[in-house]
């Protein structure tokens, strides 16, 4: 017996095969304590990971995946008051919000809105701040993982409206405090950033490399060092990737700015 399911991890910015090797390995070791394998790993819609695995934990191996990553499913499964793991979609692409894919496919794929009005209630004290802004400073990017909390679905238009969870809120609250600047970056795997650090001679630049996603990650710098000047630095060798700094200072002056 075997069982499948679609994650919402993604292949992209990149070469497939490549990005389907250290997917592989990176879900093998996420269910090496379970009676399972990791039978086939290949992309479905929208470059999404799609995993077969067999063994006697199949179905227990399924939920952690799922839980862990993100998985697709139907309209009707989705729960209001519940979080769900998603990923960022184009955030500038509409001034009243942006939408984050939880993994809706059926009967139609439908993203959930995160609205304007919620962010600014969340993040900055209620103000009137533009969505533009609030994306930069607090460096919501394209397919960047986020945890999001379903408010309403609307079973007859498809409409989802969700607000961050109380978890990412308290990620973004723990980056603001640790007064270090951060790379953001999407789009390859932890190898290739760890070598365009390396090669870049930036390594004693930086404290650690953070795992958002198997493709997104978060390279935290030492203290005094800028996240702008290390992207100018690696950025030659991550030609693919996107990359954007998270830094601590701007987001404290946009809360104490009248």
């Amino acid at each position: 017996m075997t069982c499948k399911i679609t994650l919402l991890e993604r292949i992209y910015g990149m070469d497939s095969a490549q990005g389907i090797r250290a997917a592989r390995m990176l879900l093998r070791n996420d269910v090496s304590e379970l009676n399972v394998k990791v039978e086939e790993v290949s992309l479905g819609d929208r470059g999404r990971l799609v995993v077969v695995l067999e063994g006697e934990d199949e179905e227990a191996a399924k939920n952690f995946l799922a839980e862990r990553y993100g998985c697709t499913r139907s309209l009707n499964e989705l729960e209001e008051g519940r979080n769900y793991r998603g990923r960022v979609v184009s955030p500038l692409n509409y001034g009243y919000g942006f939408y984050v894919d939880v993994g809706v496919t059926h009967p139609a794929p439908k993203d959930a809105l995160v609205p304007l009005y919620k962010l600014r209630e969340q993040l900055v004290g209620g103000r009137k701040i533009s969505l533009r802004v609030i994306v930069n400073v607090f460096c919501f990017i394209d397919n960047l993982p986020l945890e999001v909390r379903v408010m309403k679905v609307d079973p007859t238009t498809g409409e989802i409206e969700a607000e961050l969870s109380e978890r990412e809120l308290t990620r973004l609250g723990e980056w603001v405090k640790s007064r270090l600047d951060r790379v953001v970056v999407c789009g390859t795997t932890r190898q290739q950033v760890r070598r365009a650090v390396v090669r870049s001679g930036h390594l004693g630049d930086i404290v650690s490399l953070e795992r958002l996603g198997l493709m997104e990650h978060a390279i935290v710098c030492k203290y005094g060092t800028d996240a702008p000047g290390i992207i100018a630095e690696i950025g030659g060798y991550l030609r693919n990737a996107t990359m954007k700094a998270f830094i601590p200072k701007k987001v404290r002056d946009l809360l104490s700015s009248p």
